[in-house]
């Protein structure tokens, strides 16, 4: 249990910026790692494929399993400056509950990804990462 003077110092943290309290590795270069703030949880990552072949099929799959596609944009940059789509997508199945993700992808073997459980706490984690580089 933390103190209630650990506690005090990790809420001032949080309503300042994101704050990492997970990261996972997977099979070619994949990760999430899951960052708080005081308005909720959010992940953010990379899933990478064997090759881009399987990671097209792999980006499609998660296009269908989404209730719906919110925004399609073309020739957007990504935090590292790479020029791709990005895609904002929302969930709504038995497994996961409601959720967003906003994806970005440009046609090779990974695609980068944050998730959260509003679009509004997804934006404002997208607009972080920005300020991380």
């Amino acid at each position: 249990m933390l103190s209630s003077e650990n506690q005090a110092s990790i809420k001032s943290t949080l309503k300042e910026e994101f704050v990492m309290v997970s990261r996972g590795c997977r099979r070619y270069g994949s990760y999430a790692q899951t960052y708080y703030l005081e308005t909720g949880a959010t992940s953010e990552g990379v899933s990478c494929s064997k090759n881009a072949k399987r990671a097209n099929k792999d980006f499609h799959e998660l296009l269908v399993k989404s209730k719906r596609i919110d925004e399609r944009t073309k020739d957007v940059k990504n935090r590292y400056d790479e020029i791709g789509e990005r895609i904002i997508l929302e969930f709504d199945d038995e497994k996961s509950g409601k959720n967003v993700e906003i994806c970005w992808f440009d046609g090779g073997k990974c695609f980068y990804f944050i998730k959260a459980a509003t679009l509004e706490l997804a934006l404002e984690f997208e607009k972080w990462q920005k300020t991380q580089k």
